[in-house]
């Protein structure tokens, strides 16, 4: 009995032993004062914060990141040699959210962004900043929106499509603002808009059309204010009355220009 004492006390020695040695194993400096090995950080809560590996106070291999409740955050790769991280990030049920690269501290290359595990959007990043094509999708996959940055902002041709591909709204951007033609379509590729803007501001001859392509009207603005006031007046008018006979058949064209994409979306025209 008392060898077998003997023994177990050994034993619980060397379990406290190799404990104490693993704790001391992470979070270490070498003499130069630069991170090695393994490094851990945990939240107030005590679960982990983030958790992986140091080469000379560089990261390297798989490192996660996590949240509040314990979930991982976000699975960042960094290959030896290259200041580029593949990044995964997800929510705090686990669900990939986003994928894509850093570059230091900002992000870079091509990202794609999800819900609910499908491609809701990606885009093309440099510098911590969109550049080049961007594109975002209906919840049910097909192309909704494409566009294209330069260094954040909105430069060239923004384009939203039906549900069917057809082309639903084309306009020219500028720093981030309509800046020349402007133009909507009905479903049956026939042209209902054809506008202009000038540094975001509505300028020239706005000309609607009905879906056979026949011409309805046209209004005049000179920095954003009607010239032609009594053609709006009587097309209002028009326009309320078919709105009394027929309130939720009517769409009003003036409703694509202010944010088309989201009048599209919540009216469910696809």
């Amino acid at each position: 009995m008392r060898m077998k004492a003997v023994i177990t006390s050994i034993l619980l020695v060397l379990i406290c032993v190799g404990s104490v040695v693993a704790q001391d194993a992470l979070n270490q400096m070498d003499a130069a004062g630069l991170k090695q090995g393994h490094w851990e950080k945990k939240q107030s809560n005590g679960k982990l914060m983030y958790s992986g590996d140091f080469e000379d106070d560089y990261p390297v291999g798989e490192w996660k990141r996590y949240h509040q409740n314990g979930v991982v955050k976000a699975l960042i790769n960094y290959p030896e040699n290259s200041d580029t991280a593949s990044v995964t990030l997800f929510d705090d049920y686990g669900n990939k959210v986003a994928e894509g690269f850093y570059v230091g501290q900002e992000k870079a290359g091509h990202w794609e962004y999800f819900e609910k595990g499908r491609k809701v959007s990606e885009e093309n990043q440099a510098n911590g900043k969109k550049n080049g094509t961007a594109k975002t999708y209906y919840p049910t996959g097909e192309l909704f929106v494409e566009t294209t940055y330069v260094d954040g902002l909105e430069e060239g041709v923004y384009r939203a499509y039906y549900k069917s591909g057809e082309l639903y709204f084309e306009c020219q951007m500028k720093a981030d603002k309509r800046d020349g033609f402007c133009q909507i379509f009905f479903s049956n590729g026939e042209m209902e808009t054809d506008a202009f803007y000038l540094k975001g501001v509505r300028q020239n001859e706005w000309k609607y059309f009905d879906e056979t392509g026949k011409y309805s009207y046209s209004l005049i603005y000179d920095k954003g204010v009607v010239v032609n006031p009594e053609v709006q007046d009587s097309i209002e008018q028009i326009r309320y009355q078919k709105l009394d006979d027929n309130r939720n058949k009517i769409v009003d064209p003036e409703q694509f220009m202010s944010d088309p994409v989201e009048y599209m979306m919540k009216e469910g025209i696809h």
